[in-house]
């Protein structure tokens, strides 16, 4: 069974924060396809974890690297979304990454990767249920549907600051690639093999 995309979009508005996600700025009509498409296209997936029929976490995951494919397979939502909210091109996280699609990377970042790992994208846990087994219970069941579909190694982006999932991440196994690390994340990656 399909989880229900608007309890998804009212977790992540509630879970997140605009400093945190950038989505949030552009509303509710670009989460809504934006979930959409994790939860039904053949490339990616979403597992949920629902305590009396509510959602109360989500873990999302893509068969690689998400951004590019998120971006292009909901350009139109997201154009629509900068032309009702056009103060979010000048945020300076949104102008940043606009510069850097638009002219490549940084010299000296990291090259392409010719086999990219799978990726974790969207990891929201309702506060309610902060400190209990649900986040690591729902992480271990992505893990578990990563393996399911072959995939070889799998990435997840963390906030530096939050030690919390950093000690899940690393309590299943998953190692940092410290050639990733950026001021505000670290990357943890799995083998899945």
């Amino acid at each position: 069974q399909l989880p229900d995309v608007d309890q998804l979009v009212a977790l992540h508005r509630t879970t997140f924060t605009p400093q945190e996600h950038l989505l949030i700025l552009f509303g509710t009509p670009v989460l809504r396809p934006v979930y959409r498409w994790f939860v039904e296209s053949p490339e990616t997936f979403t597992v949920v974890a629902t305590i009396a029929g509510t959602v109360v976490a989500l873990c999302t995951a893509c068969d690689r690297p998400y951004n590019g494919p998120m971006v292009r397979r909901n350009r139109l939502a997201l154009a629509l979304g900068a032309l009702r909210h056009p103060g979010t091109l000048f945020h300076p996280e949104i102008r940043r990454r606009l510069k850097r699609a638009l002219t490549g990377p940084k010299k000296g970042a990291v090259a392409f990767e010719a086999d990219p790992p799978a990726q974790f994208g969207f990891f929201a846990v309702h506060r309610d249920y902060h400190g209990t087994s649900v986040a690591e219970a729902l992480l271990r069941q992505g893990v578990e549907e990563c393996r399911r579909r072959r995939w070889k190694r799998v990435r997840a982006g963390v906030y530096q600051q939050n030690l919390p999932a950093r000690f899940m991440y690393s309590k299943l196994g998953f190692k940092e690639n410290k050639a990733l690390r950026t001021a505000e994340m670290v990357f943890v990656e799995l083998d899945l093999g």
